[in-house]
């Protein structure tokens, strides 16, 4: 049974747009969904990485119940909106990736680079072509969000952006505060082709804006996007929820500042960088202020 305080909304997860236009999950698999979703934000928020992911990995690669994490494929959140990559749906390694229909494909986040060819995969099935993906924005430097970036950079040439905190991070290829060392990765230095400076920044693509905000806390260089379709705004916060950590030298004060950034741009849906989407406005609302009071409860802020 889901706890009734977390923001989980049945309502939302019933209409979620699965793959292609019209199509709508059955309440079979959105309550599916919803348990998958639960089991692996609450791991991610309350275990460390290095302690479970070896074991669990070897357990969801075997033909056996763990089989249902890798059942979901690419998610259509919005018109323009698609998730291909998450925890329940490529690797428990990865973050989500979120690719975004700018009239090119522009990707947020990329996972660890573990299961690669299953991203590509659903970024083929949503409709996209990988090597057309000439962007990859990076939310942050921790590898289960940028662990496949150098496969991108390599293979089709994709500039990555970041804010230039984290790509100081990224370039000296720091195995600690990139989180390399959870995840037993040689984490190489990789170069970044345009760094984000400033704390509110226009990224265009075409005729679309897409804005990125500094919200550090999680790491010194964290961004969250958002974007206005036609009266919606979609907000990309990423690990908005994740635990801060002493380990990983992360900002609580800073935190505490930049989730107050987020709730104050009433955003209609937040795409989180683990637990997949939450709408409408009010399960935003929701989803942060649980945010809030998670890092209460584990002694990270207190208010």
């Amino acid at each position: 049974m889901i706890p009734a305080d977390l923001p989980f909304n049945m309502d939302w997860a019933i209409t979620y747009r699965m793959s292609g236009p019209g199509a709508r999950a059955s309440k079979t698999e959105a309550v599916k969904n919803i348990m998958i979703v639960f089991v692996s934000n609450m791991l991610f928020s309350g275990i460390y990485y290095n302690l479970f992911f070896t074991s669990l990995h070897e357990k969801f690669t075997q033909p056996s119940i763990y089989g249902i994490l890798y059942a979901m494929r690419e998610q259509r959140i919005h018109d323009l909106i698609y998730r291909v990559a998450g925890p329940d749906m490529t690797d428990p390694r990865d973050s989500a990736a979120y690719l975004l229909d700018f009239g090119e494909p522009v990707l947020i986040d990329c996972g660890s680079g573990f299961a690669f060819s299953r991203l590509l995969q659903n970024i083929e099935k949503a409709g996209f072509d990988p090597a057309q993906i000439r962007n990859l924005v990076l939310t942050h430097c921790h590898v289960d969000h940028i662990g496949g970036a150098h496969l991108f950079k390599s293979r089709f040439k994709t500039s990555l952006i970041m804010h230039h905190l984290d790509a100081d991070i990224v370039e000296r290829a720091d195995q600690i505060h990139t989180a390399a060392f959870c995840f037993n990765i040689d984490f190489q230095p990789l170069h970044i082709d345009k760094k984000i400076t400033g704390k509110k920044v226009s990224l265009r693509f075409g005729d679309y804006e897409l804005v990125s905000l500094h919200t550090p806390g999680h790491t010194p260089g964290s961004i969250s996007l958002y974007i206005d379709i036609d009266g919606t705004r979609v907000l990309f916060a990423q690990d908005i929820g994740a635990p801060l950590l002493k380990d990983f030298d992360c900002d609580p004060a800073g935190w505490m500042q930049s989730i107050r950034k987020l709730l104050a741009l009433d955003a209609d849906i937040l795409c989180d960088g683990h637990s997949g989407a939450y709408g409408p406005k009010k399960n935003v609302k929701r989803y942060l202020e649980f945010c809030i009071k998670s890092q209460v409860q584990q002694g990270h802020i207190s208010l």
